[in-house]
């Protein structure tokens, strides 16, 4: 229910930002994850563009960050690279597109789930971890099945509400004038 409202909540937030900052607009794969690139001859490819559309840049770059689980410094490196010079309220924006964004694919992993043909324990959901410090060779989780999409669905959405009790995350809503008294569910 909290990851639904979240996300909700922050979906609004990011079409705000967007709004608020033009230059953050540019044609979005809005699903570059790494099963949607290629590496052929020193370049990469992106497919799959079905859900592409103009939209806030940063999403892409948080979607990267997520599922390549990028260090802090590697996260600041990509910033820098994309953008030169890196504001304190875009810095702000990418934390809280971010932390959509793993709201975002936890709904989406959910969603794939066409039945439930596997039972999880309630020890099992309680045992995995957030996904940025999941260890896939401790433990293996099968995306093609329901029961992996169900358990990645559960850590990114770990992830996200982790983030979102942080003081970073309340200090990026501030920055952005963004009332996190009335909209953030922990």
């Amino acid at each position: 229910k909290a990851i639904m409202k979240n996300y909700n909540i922050l979906q609004e937030a990011v079409l705000d930002i967007t709004m608020k900052n033009p230059a953050l607009c540019t044609l979005c794969h809005y699903d570059l994850n790494p099963w949607n690139l290629l590496y052929s001859e020193n370049r990469f490819w992106a497919i799959d563009w079905e859900l592409s559309q103009v939209g806030n840049k940063l999403f892409d770059l948080a979607t990267i960050a997520n599922f390549l689980r990028l260090p802090k410094e590697s996260e600041n490196f990509l910033l820098v690279s994309y953008f030169g010079k890196v504001s304190t309220e875009v810095l702000a924006a990418y934390y809280i597109t971010k932390q959509f964004v793993y709201l975002r694919y936890s709904i989406c992993s959910l969603g794939i789930n066409d039945k439930i043909d596997f039972i999880i324990s309630d020890q099992i959901i309680e045992e995995l971890p957030p996904f940025q410090i999941w260890d896939p060779r401790k433990l293996q989780v099968q995306k093609s099945t329901n029961e992996g999409r169900f358990k990645i669905a559960v850590m990114f959405g770990k992830e996200a509400m982790q983030n979102i009790a942080s003081p970073e995350f309340q200090d990026a809503l501030i920055i952005l004038n963004i009332n996190q008294k009335t909209t953030i569910k922990h």
